[in-house]
């Protein structure tokens, strides 16, 4: 008896309607990449270590390589992306000063030279280097958890 319900119960939910909802805008696909390469920016990351040093010293000197090595935006983020964490050392001595008033044209600047500096430096570079490769790219501010609030900052870039 007990069996007899449960596959009634069964084919009762398998026959029920249920409705499907059109989606209300299309997502445009990303280019496939070559099924070849397990790392798929293995490619990006090689021309990075290539980078004039010339043109590391601001950071439209940056995205102007990035621009005319690129023509993905998702390639020229993971550009910017990879150079900025491959080049710049995080400041430990510094790890807990906050200084948000600064202009962040200045921070970025202030981050190439020195080649160090923490997350505002790592995101302010970043982000600036992403706009001028033609990026949509925005620092969010914030903390690192609410239990034990910790400036931070991270970017978030829209691609494709």
């Amino acid at each position: 008896m007990f069996t007899r319900c449960l596959l009634a119960l069964a084919a009762g939910l398998l026959t029920t309607h249920v409705p499907v909802f059109a989606q209300t805008h299309t997502v445009k696909k990303p280019a496939a990449r070559p099924a070849a390469s397990a790392d798929p920016y293995r490619a990006v990351d090689a021309r990075m270590q290539q980078v004039p040093d010339s043109a590391t010293r601001t950071a439209t000197g940056l995205a102007r390589y990035i621009r005319t090595s690129f023509s993905t935006e998702a390639d020229r983020a993971r550009a910017a992306f990879i150079w900025v964490a491959r080049h710049i050392r995080y400041d430990h001595e510094n790890m807990y000063v906050l200084e948000f008033e600064r202009e962040p044209a200045v921070v970025a600047q202030e981050t190439l030279d020195k080649r160090r500096g923490v997350c505002r430096h790592f995101a302010e570079l970043y982000n600036a280097v992403a706009r001028h490769a033609g990026l949509q790219s925005y620092l969010v501010p914030g903390y690192t958890s609410l239990r034990n609030p910790v400036g931070h900052a991270w970017c978030a870039t829209r691609i494709d």
